[in-house]
């Protein structure tokens, strides 16, 4: 990604087929991200905010528009540069953790380094940094089982932020945890994802994390009703 990872979204749309009927999920969606922007989307449910995010991620496609990630249109990528794209620039973290439970914590979070071809001595630096960096640097030989789900996070985010992603996407991370803890990953998602100048698309329902963001995208009817 070029060095100012600007996003640039353009006239998005983006319509389901279900049964007999059409779903619009975006209308005609416009938006400006600057590089190392903090933003959260809220909206209800069936608004459009996770669509939006999957559409960046470069997991789903729009119908029409323009998706400008720095310098890469992903509206023009095939199946396999968008493949290239998410494993290369793009972090995910969401609501379950998705950790392999037979690996250890320090494995779960080599695998996302290896996919970006870190190896030997690197890998495991690498493994042993993002660890420390959400403050688990004496759990790496844990497996999930042995962690807590507020470490089962830190775990998942260390993982991401392992091939030092350009953009992370966070769904609903704190699902699964207390108001407590919820917060303090969040303050964690930001604090690390400056560190590593990381730009993160946050979608959540908790209106009690707003106050974290650089900026609040609130969305309705597959629309962006204000910021």
């Amino acid at each position: 990604m070029s060095a100012n990872g600007h996003i640039t979204i353009s006239n998005v749309s983006k319509i389901y087929e279900l049964g007999n009927s059409q779903v619009v999920a975006l209308d005609n969606i416009s938006l400006n991200i600057s590089k190392g922007e903090f933003i959260i989307i809220v909206g209800p449910s069936g608004s459009g905010k996770s669509t939006l995010v999957n559409i960046i991620g470069g997991v789903d496609t729009p119908d029409n528009g323009d998706v400008n990630v720095a310098d890469m249109n992903l509206t023009q990528m095939n199946a396999g540069e968008l493949t290239k794209y998410r494993r290369n620039h793009v972090g995910f973290l969401f609501q379950f953790y998705s950790l392999i439970p037979t690996l250890t914590a320090m494995e779960n979070v080599l695998i996302a380094a290896e996919l970006v071809k870190i190896k030997g001595a690197e890998l495991k630096s690498r493994g042993a940094e993002v660890l420390k960096a959400v403050g688990l640097a004496d759990r790496g030989d844990s497996y999930p089982s042995q962690l807590s789900g507020g470490e089962r996070q830190r775990v998942a985010l260390a993982r991401a932020l392992a091939k030092y992603p350009d953009l992370i996407m966070v769904d609903e991370p704190t699902g699964q945890l207390d108001f407590e803890s919820g917060r303090k990953m969040i303050e964690l998602i930001k604090e690390v994802a400056s560190t590593y100048g990381s730009t993160v698309i946050m979608v959540t329902h908790d209106i009690t994390l707003l106050d974290l963001a650089d900026r609040v995208i609130q969305m309705q009817s597959g629309r962006i009703l204000e910021e």
